[in-house]
């Protein structure tokens, strides 16, 4: 399950029927936070109720990501840091001055600075690639190398 962390406080302050506000924040494996409110009696099983929510807030981030990647064809993106490591200190210097004065690579650099991680079977990865080829900045047989890792 993806919930790496709940917690819950309750409202010091009761309402007129003597329910309290209690608010739930659950935190998943990339630290992005989930919150639930809920008005409760005093008697209510709030470490039940916030197990519950973690449990269901959890299988439907493992539905999410299962999905996404069976649209990925199952493959795992990589990094941004780990699919630069893939070129040469040289090819990401060229490729970085190229895209000061080239409008094409200055918009693939920036794609790949808006994406939180790289597919590398992307048909606009490749295409980046064999436009930086095309421009002297990386050998054409480095395109593979690079696609496969």
């Amino acid at each position: 399950m993806p919930i790496t962390n709940s917690t819950y406080t309750i409202d010091d302050y009761p309402q007129a029927d003597g329910r309290r506000w209690v608010r739930e924040t659950h935190t998943d494996h990339n630290g992005k936070t989930y919150n639930a409110e809920y008005l409760a009696p005093d008697d209510w099983p709030y470490e039940t109720t916030l197990a519950a929510r973690a449990a269901n807030i959890g299988r439907d981030i493992d539905d999410r990501e299962r999905a996404e990647l069976e649209a990925a064809n199952y493959e795992l993106p990589v990094s941004k840091y780990q699919y630069a490591l893939r070129m040469t200190m040289p090819e990401r210097i060229a490729a970085r001055t190229l895209a000061k004065t080239d409008p094409i690579a200055e918009d693939a650099l920036d794609l790949l600075r808006i994406v939180e991680a790289v597919t590398v079977s992307d048909p606009l990865v490749e295409q980046s690639l064999q436009y930086l080829a095309s421009q002297g900045v990386i050998e054409p047989e480095r395109i593979q190398e690079i696609l496969n890792g």
